[in-house]
């Protein structure tokens, strides 16, 4: 298997942890004052004080993961993510997220419509493969993960399904999976511009 190409400039890893970190947080609230779940010692806004530590750390891994996808993507597709697609990725992603809060109760309900929704953002996608292979790891890798969490009893789920964790949870990750991969191969960009070019040939 190809090894991912990352980053050699500190500047961009510190990038990751800090954006990576205060918007995970902050997505992160979309599901604390939504009541989706609660913390066994929040210390601020009713969240611990390790969330934006952890969310920073996750982001540099989806980093290095996402990287793996990046090259297949770009031999499919143009390699030229622009500021608006970004801004689309983010939107969709704090949608998908605002969405399993107001269906925290409904879980079955959530997993079809998030189903429904992936297929029509993948259905006319030239990298559909590098997306859902992205997608699949890291709703497999995450879910795990906080399944793991919450069985330390420091966090909890309000309406948990199987293993502490909701049904929900694996399409949420992949819902944000094309914004990780739009941002990764963007990230390549600015340090390569030559890739996007040498990516189509």
């Amino acid at each position: 298997m190809m090894l991912p190409v990352l980053s050699k400039n500190p500047r961009v890893w510190l990038k990751i942890v800090v954006v990576g970190g205060l918007c995970g947080a902050l997505c992160d609230q979309i599901h604390i004052q939504g009541g989706v779940l609660y913390y066994a010692q929040p210390v601020i806004l009713q969240q611990a004080w390790w969330v934006a530590l952890l969310f920073a750390g996750a982001s540099c891994l989806i980093y290095a993961t996402t990287s793996l996808w990046a090259q297949p993507a770009e031999q499919r597709v143009a390699a030229v993510v622009s500021a608006p697609e970004i801004a689309r990725q983010v939107l969709w992603f704090v949608a998908m997220y605002a969405l399993s809060a107001g269906m925290r109760d409904r879980s079955l309900a959530l997993v079809v419509l998030y189903a429904i929704l992936m297929v029509r953002r993948m259905v006319r996608r030239r990298d559909v493969w590098p997306q859902l292979a992205n997608a699949t790891g890291l709703a497999v890798g995450g879910t795990a993960f906080e399944m793991a969490l919450s069985s330390t009893g420091a966090f909890t789920y309000t309406h948990p399904d199987f293993a502490g964790v909701p049904l929900w949870l694996p399409g949420l990750y992949m819902h944000g999976a094309p914004l990780a991969l739009a941002l990764v191969r963007a990230i390549r960009q600015l340090e390569s511009p030559s890739a996007a070019v040498k990516a189509e040939h």
